[in-house]
């Protein structure tokens, strides 16, 4: 099997489990046990862990900086992107990865954006101003697995062998995508299934971005 249909295959796997647990989410063991009467899903399991997870301020805050690390690292494609389209004067010249990195950034912003609006749960705590805020899937663990997962990706195919600083940075990226998932987990700003469901759909968006490039160097081989 071609190492494309492996990653795809995988890829599509993971978003078929994010629907599949999304549609659980709004059916099994569904109560008001969030604040102002939030009905949320799989109650009893989120209870618990929110029970012994409640908000902490100090993994809130480190949180929020991975959160800001991670769009410091999009941005830096994106800067890279632009750079080479006004020198090369040619969308199409643009390196293949910084532009699939492109769509990956409009799919993730595009899934945010739908379920700011299409509310499957709220957070477990309130925002400063008192109001509700959507809470499924954790938008944080999303964004860190999808940019930090396909930039230690773009690093490692990208930076020759023996330059010393790839193995440095994608190792950084991963320590910065799990430090963002743990912190985000403990902060008790998100349900437990919160965070999962962000670790599914972050995946498979990861891995489905992978699958395209794996298959266009294939599809040079054949040519």
């Amino acid at each position: 099997m071609r190492k494309s249909y492996s990653y795809l295959y995988t890829g599509f796997t993971f978003l078929a489990l994010f629907l599949i647990f999304s549609i659980i989410l709004k059916l099994a063991d569904y109560r008001a046990i969030g604040p102002l009467g939030t009905y949320v899903g799989l109650a009893t399991i989120n209870e618990s862990v929110a029970q012994q997870l409640p908000f902490n301020s100090t993994w809130f805050t480190i949180s929020e900086v991975c959160g800001y690390l991670n769009l410091v690292v999009a941005a830096s494609f994106a800067i890279t992107g632009l750079v080479q389209l006004i020198k090369r004067k040619n969308y199409f010249k643009v390196d293949t990865e910084i532009r699939y990195l492109g769509y990956l950034y409009v799919i993730v912003l595009i899934f945010y954006v739908f379920f700011d609006h299409f509310v499957i749960n709220y957070r477990p705590v309130l925002e400063a101003d008192g109001t509700l805020e959507a809470s499924f899937p954790s938008s944080h663990t999303l964004l860190t697995i999808s940019i930090m997962a396909s930039a230690a990706f773009i690093i490692n195919r990208t930076s020759s062998r023996r330059n010393k600083y790839r193995t440095i940075l994608s190792f950084l990226c991963m320590f910065v995508m799990i430090l963002s998932v743990v912190s985000r987990t403990l902060s008790g700003v998100h349900w437990i299934t919160d965070v999962f469901g962000g670790i599914l759909l972050g995946c498979a968006v990861s891995f489905v971005f992978a699958g395209f490039i794996f298959r266009l160097d294939e599809d040079e081989e054949y040519l």
